[in-house]
C-alpha cells in the first residue's frame, strides 16, 4: 500500500474554492484503480491545504496524481500560492506492522 501526500499554501478567502477542488479530486480518485481512500486537511490558519490519499500500489498513486495535474489542478492553479510539494510513502497498517519479522 502506498500513500500520497500533498500540500500547498494559499490564502483563507480561497478556502470554498479549494474546497470544491477536494471535491472534485474525491470524485477522481474513487473512480480509478487501486483507490483506497483520501483525506483534506488545513492548516488552522487556513494557509497550509493538503491531502493524504492511499492507494494499493505507488503506480496507482503516481498516475492518480497525474490525472489530477492535468485534469483538476489548472482550473484552480489561481488558488495555488505555492507550487504542490508531493511526497510518496509506503504506508503500513496496523495489522502489517504486527506480522513484520513473523515467519510465514
Amino acid at each position: 500500500m502506498y500513500a500520497r501526500h500533498l500540500t500547498f499554501r494559499s490564502t483563507p478567502d480561497n478556502r470554498p474554492e479549494i474546497e470544491a477542488f477536494a471535491r472534485e479530486v474525491y470524485e477522481l480518485f474513487q473512480n480509478l484503480d487501486g483507490f483506497i481512500s483520501v483525506t483534506f486537511g488545513v492548516s488552522e490558519d487556513e494557509i497550509e491545504y493538503g491531502s493524504f490519499s492511499l492507494w494499493e500500489t505507488k503506480a496507482a498513486a503516481e498516475s492518480a496524481g497525474k490525472r489530477a495535474g492535468e485534469e483538476i489542478a489548472p482550473k484552480h492553479q489561481k488558488v495555488m500560492m505555492t507550487e504542490a510539494k508531493v511526497k510518496y510513502f509506503e504506508a503500513m497498517s496496523p495489522a502489517m506492522l504486527s506480522q513484520t519479522g513473523q515467519d510465514g
